[in-house]
This record gives C-alpha cells, structure tokens and sequence, in this order.
C-alpha cells in the first residue's frame, strides 16, 4: 500500500507568513503584560493602597506574569509549528528533485522479457 503526499508550497508559505504574524502577536502581548506588571509602578500603587491593596496588588501581579509566561509559550510554539511545517516543505521538495534527477539519468530502459 502507498500513501501519497502531497505538499502544496502556496498553502505552507501562507501558514508560516500567519504562524509569524500570530508569534508576533503572542509576543507583543506578553511585552504588553509583563510591562503592566512593571514592579516599580506596582510598588506604587501597592503603597497608595495600603495593606490590604497590596496584597490584591501581589495577587494581580503574580497572574498576569503567568498569564505573560502562558503567551511566551503560546508564542515559541507556534513558531516551532511554522518551521516544522517549513521544513517539511523543503524536504519533500528536496527529496522529489533528487528522484526526478535520479529517474531521469537512468535514460531509456528497454525490458527484455
């Protein structure tokens, strides 16, 4: 039994132009919560609240670092999709010049039988 592939280059080189764009973006938002977390405007702002704001302060700091960690993970995943993807491309495409170069320097086969 053989089991074709087949690997359009339009649809990958479209899928690894989205996977950028959505790495990208994944990325910008964790920048983006990592900076609302700036310890130094927190620190502020748990002072102006006082004891107990702090602590909600803490709380709220400490979810949106996981929540910038989640992103980053989201973000290095979807690259290595992308690129897994590009590089299946490269290999199949690789690998099908090297049979059609390989077919086509064997030349005319005559088959006594």
């Amino acid at each position: 039994m053989t089991t074709d592939l087949h690997v359009d280059p339009e649809a990958v080189a479209a899928y690894v132009r989205t996977s950028r764009t959505v790495q990208d973006q994944l990325t910008a938002a964790a920048v983006a919560i990592r900076t609302a977390a700036d310890v130094d405007q927190i620190d502020r702002l748990a002072a102006d609240l006082g004891s107990v704001g702090a602590t909600l302060t803490s709380a709220v700091v400490t979810i949106l670092e996981g929540h910038a960690d989640v992103l980053a993970a989201a973000a290095a995943r979807v690259g290595r999709y992308g690129e897994g993807i590009s590089t299946l491309q490269t290999t199949v495409a690789e690998t099908d010049a090297a049979h059609a170069t390989e077919i086509g320097s064997t030349g005319p086969q005559v088959l006594a039988i």
